[in-house]
């Protein structure tokens, strides 16, 4: 365990939850537990895939596919996180396709 004197790094774990709970999903609250039992500051980013919606149309797929590569809103959504808190260490999970 941490000591006062040594805290520890502060954490920020990203992931993009699936529509129906999977095993990344698991892993992803079971890192977070392990951390937070280990006293490490741990901050998290979670989008959910129920964004999408069940009927995306032509535009919104193409769009969500170009994302899978890069997304713009994405960068700047942890970007911003990053500037209001700090943190040594990023662990991103799953991040497609949002």
């Amino acid at each position: 365990m941490n000591t006062e004197a040594d805290p520890g790094p502060s954490v920020l774990l990203i992931h993009e939850r699936y529509r129906q709970r999977a095993g990344e999903d698991a892993v992803f609250d079971a890192e977070l537990e392990l951390l937070q039992r280990r006293d490490h500051a741990v901050e998290t980013l979670i989008i959910d895939n129920d964004a999408i919606p069940d009927d995306p149309g032509i535009v919104r797929k193409a769009r969500l596919g170009l994302e899978t590569v890069w997304s713009y809103r994405a960068a700047a959504l942890i970007e911003r996180r990053l500037r209001e808190r700090p943190v040594d260490v990023v662990h991103v999970h799953n991040s497609f396709p949002l």
